[in-house]
């Protein structure tokens, strides 16, 4: 994430709104990990981490946001760069779990934002 610049408090509420908000599913997609690891930064790979905040911050209320569009557009912008590693895993055939957990999530920020340009892209290939 240090493309995007995020600082790392948001990544925490990010973090803590998807597993309060978004995980509680008969099949959940993550694992909760605990607070220590996230904030090592090797609890969850890229591939994951962008799409779960854009799927997360989507509800935020953190004062780094100053407006709904700005918010708005961070969001946008984790899509996108999630996007971008999941066409790169498969390109280079490097589809694991995590490609298939960034995938879903993907899914849910693309559907949820009614934004269903790349999930029509894929029923199309």
């Amino acid at each position: 994430m240090q493309e995007l610049q995020l600082p790392a408090e948001v990544v925490f509420e990010g973090y803590e709104l998807y597993f309060s908000n978004y995980c509680n599913q008969p099949c959940p997609i993550l694992a909760h990990t605990s607070a220590t690891e996230l904030q090592n930064d090797v609890a969850l790979p890229p591939i994951v981490m962008l799409p779960m905040l854009a799927l997360s911050l989507r509800s935020s209320n953190h004062s780094f946001f100053r407006n709904k569009a700005e918010r708005r557009d961070w969001v946008g912008k984790l899509a996108h760069s999630a996007w971008d590693l999941l066409a790169k895993a498969y390109c280079a055939f490097d589809i694991d779990d995590a490609y298939f957990q960034g995938l879903c999530l993907l899914v849910q920020v693309d559907l949820g934002g009614k934004l269903a340009t790349h999930v029509n892209a894929l029923a199309i290939h």
